[in-house]
């Protein structure tokens, strides 16, 4: 199911069989998959990508805060929108699920420390809200990151490879960890260097192009630490998705 490149992903380990995958991928072939239950035609089909034209999807991760915060990208599952990750609290950045109790009586109490989207979509890391500290956000330039996230825990895709844009030559550096965790509390994940992919005579020297594939569902998502002041841009290239179709 997944691939690795060179000295790309690490410690790579392909998953189990998964006969809903593979159902869904014959479609791209134009084998329709039928339902058990009543023998008509998928409610999800999924596309395949023509060579040279995969549908690309660009996140924008900007740090204004003044340390390293680690951007969480989907795993819809377990989210850091859903539940308090002790690891990725970093001072007044308390991590706190928006639209938990603790969340709630936060806002109300104005003292910050919370992790939720914003009217126009996009995910806030806050700090303490009375200074005001600054924000960590996580954006999308083709509809919003709220309405990207929420699509992968029902649309799964599959990501070919990454190009990454930075601002400074020390965030190539920060791995990208791919990571799933299921409902069974199983986990797995696999780190890419995208300094292994930097050649020394590119045009462009804060552009990588990473040879990475892997699946975004609803168990999985990336991270990436993200450096104080960073700003990091990540064109999803994608060669599969699914989609709902009733036909």
């Amino acid at each position: 199911m997944f691939k690795t490149f060179n000295s790309g992903f690490s410690s790579f380990q392909p998953d189990m069989f998964d006969p809903a995958v593979s159902r869904k991928v014959n479609n791209a072939d134009n084998t329709a998959a039928t339902s058990a239950s009543s023998g008509s035609g998928s409610a999800y089909s999924t596309a395949q990508a023509k060579p040279g034209q995969k549908m690309q999807i660009n996140l924008t991760i900007n740090n204004g805060t003044a340390a390293t915060m680690t951007a969480e990208l989907f795993q819809w599952l377990d989210s850091v929108t859903k539940r308090l990750k002790p690891e990725l609290v970093v001072g007044a950045y308390s991590m706190i699920p928006m639209t938990s109790h603790e969340g709630i009586r936060a806002l109300v109490a104005n003292t910050g420390g919370v992790v939720g989207f914003d009217k126009f979509g996009n995910l806030n890391y806050y700090g303490n809200d009375a200074t005001p500290d600054p924000v960590f956000q996580i954006g999308c330039s083709e509809v919003s990151y709220c309405s990207l996230f929420n699509a992968s825990g029902i649309i799964p895709f599959r990501v070919s490879f990454i190009r990454e844009t930075v601002a400074t030559n020390n965030q190539i550096d920060q791995k990208i960890t791919w990571f799933k965790r299921t409902i069974a509390g199983g986990v797995k994940q696999n780190t890419v260097s995208p300094r292994a992919y930097f050649r020394p005579n590119q045009y462009q020297n804060l552009t990588i192009d990473i040879p990475v594939e892997f699946d975004v569902n609803i168990d999985s998502g990336i991270q990436i630490p993200v450096l104080a002041g960073g700003l990091v841009t990540l064109a999803l290239f994608i060669e599969f998705w699914t989609y709902q179709d009733l036909s």
